[in-house]
């Protein structure tokens, strides 16, 4: 019954919003939209991280979900600007090294060894924004966007020995390269619905060294990462 309950409140919530917003009708998409009009969303991304062999694949996690909220302003109908901030949620996993596994760039342990690892990535972004309206398939009120611009990028990693005899820190910020692709559609009045994939440079993470030992030969090389989410948005 409460299911029930918590659904049909949901769904009246949103017939409320779409009722009591004027409309956007087909022109929002096709035609001018004034000087300005701001943007705010939410999406839920699923980030796919990869690091280089021997150089931390084999420690820490490849696949992260995160939030990404954002903030902008259309100008006209083909044209934009962005700002955002997108944060993953930080993973753990514990695994086994044997002696002949290249751990950070080299082969330090003489037996098998327990590690824990945890990681995660934040970073705040802004970009120029493109939009280009569709009808395809009837599709009214549909755009692409993409958005090209760049991010600062927070990398946090740790991991930890099990027996207690070792642990190491990482923490580095980089400001790099990002683009976002993806379509658009408005459903109710000025709230729409996105599905948005997108690319960052993180491999400028490269030969990272531990903040307890900077002149260390160990080092974590990250690879590009890639995104993939959807999520909401409203245009006044």
């Amino acid at each position: 019954m409460f299911q029930v309950n918590v659904k049909n409140l949901v769904l009246a919530s949103a017939v409320a919003v779409c009722a009591a917003t004027p409309s956007l009708s087909q022109a929002l998409i096709d035609s001018d939209y004034g000087p300005f009009h701001p943007v705010i969303g939410f999406d839920a991304q699923h980030r796919h991280m990869h690091f280089e062999e021997g150089f931390g694949d084999n420690l820490w996690k490849e696949t992260y979900p995160q939030g990404n909220i954002y903030a902008g302003l259309r100008f006209g109908s083909y044209f934009g600007i962005m700002v955002g901030h997108e944060n993953t949620k930080t993973r753990d996993q514990t695994v086994n090294i044997s002696p002949t596994d290249t751990f950070l760039g080299q082969l330090p342990f003489a037996a098998a060894t327990a590690i824990r690892g945890s990681s995660d990535i934040k970073g705040t972004y802004a970009q120029i924004m493109g939009y280009l309206p569709i009808s395809w398939f009837n599709l009214n009120s549909t755009e692409l966007f993409l958005g090209i611009g760049a991010i600062h990028n927070k990398l946090r990693l740790e991991f930890q020995l099990l027996d207690g005899s070792d642990s190491r820190h990482y923490a580095e910020s980089d400001t790099h390269a990002k683009v976002e692709f993806g379509v658009q559609k408005i459903i109710c009045n000025h709230f729409g619905l996105r599905v948005v994939g997108g690319w960052e440079n993180t491999s400028s993470f490269d030969d990272l060294k531990p903040v307890e030992f900077p002149d260390s030969i160990s080092n974590v090389n990250l690879k590009d990462t890639w995104t993939i989410g959807a999520g909401f948005f409203w245009v006044f």
